[in-house]
């Protein structure tokens, strides 16, 4: 029994040193791997692990804490983010800076340092979209 504990911590251990992150930590990090695309143009191609995409107000959905930044608020994290729920039903956000732009018939948002800071959030829960669309545009 003993043995098998310290055989566990250290393989724990060992895992930790290798990834730099717990088992947990890492399997978020390897399920953002595949279904967001950090190096995209555009917010469909960002996120295109997902099937809704909903642009918010910033101000309803970030605190802005004057030292550590932007946040999401405490009550919109324990409903709809990870831990609640399992991986795959969550919802992933992110401040973005760009516009639509005309060259592509103002369809998607596209990154660039000329537009707007928005926040997306995208979710595969359908019914998680229509209440965020309509609490938090």
């Amino acid at each position: 029994m003993k043995i098998s504990g310290i055989k566990t911590k250290f393989l724990n251990w060992l895992f930790v040193k290798r990834h730099g992150c717990n088992r947990e930590e890492y399997a978020i990090r390897e399920w953002n791997k595949t279904h967001i695309n950090t190096l995209a143009n555009n917010i469909s191609d960002y996120y295109y692990g997902f099937e809704y995409i909903v642009e918010v107000n910033p101000w309803k959905v970030l605190n802005d804490h004057p030292i550590l930044g932007y946040s999401l608020k405490p009550e919109i994290r324990e409903q709809y983010c990870y831990p609640i729920r399992k991986l795959g039903d969550h919802m992933v956000y992110d401040l973005a800076r760009g516009g639509r732009f005309m060259e592509k018939a103002g369809t998607t948002f596209e990154f660039n340092d000329f537009g707007y800071d928005t926040v997306f959030i995208a979710t595969n829960n359908k019914d998680d979209a229509i209440i965020i669309a309509l609490k938090y545009k």
